[in-house]
């Protein structure tokens, strides 16, 4: 891994285009084995599940630029940040590879393992081309970086912020004696039939 501050993120957009073209054909490969998922949010429980995320520099700059906030705070590589509190993946359009092929279904393991192959290749021969950095490491590697660089929320931000889990947050209107639905991103959340306060 490069450390903080010894390399210039890259930019989503240089990649964006190139990776959606991969992606695409990676979901399609997928969709053909039919994998079943049971959203069980295994997938995101690393060291429940003993195993870990590995992602390049190309798919770290398209998560952090095209994910939602975090649902969770960083941890030390147990979670996903993005799975929210019912399991789920709050950066399912921007989630990388690893994630993409990833299916708890047995019948289908042996046929993820290959594709992980076919498309890691594909993805690093892709980086080779357009020589930009390919800084293959664990996910929480790349999240450790980008916070201590700035572009990655940290606790305390999250904390300024009021994030709780994902956008929302909850707030008591004490005067009132009512509970709120905050979007952090957008202000009050109005319930249909009830008047902005």
């Amino acid at each position: 891994m490069i450390p903080p501050g010894e390399a210039t993120p890259l930019d989503p957009d240089l990649v964006r285009d190139p990776l959606r073209v991969l992606y695409g054909d990676l979901d399609a490969a997928v969709a053909r084995f039919g994998p079943s998922c049971e959203l069980s949010g295994r997938c995101c429980r690393f060291a429940e599940y003993d195993h870990t995320l590995f992602v390049s520099a190309p798919e770290m700059s398209i998560l952090l630029a095209d994910a939602p906030p975090p649902s969770r705070p960083l941890d030390d590589g147990e979670t996903c940040p993005w799975q929210d509190l019912k399991g789920r993946c709050t950066a399912r359009e921007a989630r990388p590879l690893g994630c993409r092929v990833y299916y708890c279904d047995p019948t289908y393991q042996d046929h993820a393992h290959a594709l992980s192959e076919v498309f890691l290749g594909r993805l690093k021969r892709l980086v080779d081309e357009m020589e930009i950095p390919w800084n293959y490491a664990p996910l929480h590697h790349h999240l450790r970086q980008a916070e201590a660089e700035g572009r990655f929320p940290s606790r305390a931000d999250r904390a300024k912020d009021g994030h709780r889990a994902g956008h929302f947050g909850l707030t008591l209107l004490q005067a009132t004696n009512t509970v709120e639905l905050i979007d952090v991103r957008n202000g009050p959340i109005v319930p249909p039939g009830r008047p902005p306060s």
